[in-house]
């Protein structure tokens, strides 16, 4: 079996509450905005879910986000699903559609977790009076990410989000991309010139015996032979 659409026109519950009626064993291939993403069930229990890195309720919330992407179901009845979540799908569907709701609200002032706040300067007390607000507010050093603002607070990232939206739509934080470093290329050695370069070495006996950068010795005339013959008569004339 294999049913093919979108979103749009296939709400993800649906798919879910349909994989979980008709107890089968399949996958739910979704083609988002962050890349690929699959909702596994075994005999029509929904049990795991992955994408954009993520595994688990979380990465179902993800899905959740996606209302226009292009799916795939295919069942078959000897696949092996891993669990990694679990819930029937009404409870998973109410989750994450809650989920996703929050996010819309929060997504436009906190458009990823890896940008920076910093603080602006401009200090609004009426909303650091909210305990969660001045929690998220003090662990902001100008250094940290969004997502790594979660460990120092203790708060999921979603209220590290939803604080930073508030503290963005004050004026008093801004974000920030994390500058990438340059990659530095490694320096141009230029060769030496070969023939300053080249040692002189001492040699004799025949041009290609006798050291580079040097004029050759004037050489005895011949004194046998016909070479020494001519020789001879050319000085004499």
């Amino acid at each position: 079996m294999e049913l093919t659409g979108t979103l749009d026109t296939f709400p993800l519950r649906e798919l879910l509450e349909l994989m979980q009626d008709s107890s089968i064993c399949a996958l739910l291939h979704i083609e988002g905005s962050r890349g690929s993403g699959v909702i596994g069930a075994n005999d029509g229990l929904i049990c795991h879910a992955e994408y954009a890195d993520q595994t688990g309720h979380e990465a179902l919330w993800l899905l959740f986000e996606e209302p226009a992407a292009h799916f795939t179901v295919r069942a078959d009845k000897h696949m092996v699903v891993p669990q990694t979540l679990i819930g029937d799908a009404t409870m998973l569907s109410d989750e994450g559609e809650d989920r996703a709701k929050q996010w819309r609200d929060i997504r436009p002032r906190v458009p990823s977790p890896q940008l920076v706040p910093v603080i602006n300067g401009a200090i609004n007390p009426a909303i650091l009076q909210d305990s969660l607000d001045r929690t998220v507010f003090g662990a902001i050093d100008g250094s940290r990410s969004v997502a790594e603002l979660v460990a120092p607070t203790g708060l999921a990232l979603l209220d590290v989000s939803r604080s930073l939206a508030r503290l963005v739509h004050a004026g008093m934080i801004s974000l920030k991309s994390i500058p990438v470093a340059p990659i530095q290329s490694a320096p141009v050695v230029t060769p030496p010139n070969e023939a300053t370069a080249r040692p002189i070495v001492e040699s004799t006996g025949g041009l290609f015996r006798r050291p580079l950068n040097v004029a050759p010795a004037a050489e005895a005339p011949p004194t046998t032979g016909l070479l020494g013959r001519l020789s001879r008569a050319q000085q004499r004339s």
